[in-house]
């Protein structure tokens, strides 16, 4: 977390995002320039779904409220966000499925369902 926290203190963290939501604004030369260097410094990767998948969706699509509501917490790590799968004929199990506050890296109330999450996140399925 601290090297996530260093990063957004510059508008790092977000790569990908225009300046006006946070990131640097950088062209995919830059991004490719960024990814590289901070790759043979040795420095964590930045995987976060919500940075990398949600945001940019958020940023292309979202409304005005939601883009005020949830790319700030995206962009300094205070919410996490992750993508749930599930194999098919999992629709039997999904009943037992629900909320779970997550202390567990991987964690679910479904045998058919695995979710990688932050101290703060709850498994989306109902």
């Amino acid at each position: 977390m601290t090297w996530f926290r260093i990063l957004e203190a510059r508008g790092w963290l977000t790569p990908g995002w225009p300046v006006e939501h946070g990131g640097p604004g950088w062209n995919h030369v830059q991004r490719y320039i960024f990814d590289e260097e901070t790759m043979l410094g040795g420095a964590p990767r930045i995987i976060a779904s919500g940075i990398q998948m949600l945001g940019p969706v958020l940023i292309a699509f979202g409304t005005s409220e939601q883009k005020a509501k949830y790319l700030p917490d995206i962009r300094q790590s205070n919410t996490w966000w992750a993508q749930g799968f599930s194999e098919p004929g999992a629709a039997r199990t999904s009943r037992r499925c629900g909320p779970l506050r997550c202390l567990n890296p991987m964690a679910s109330t479904s045998s058919s369902m695995a979710t990688k999450c932050g101290p703060r996140m709850r498994t989306g399925a109902r």
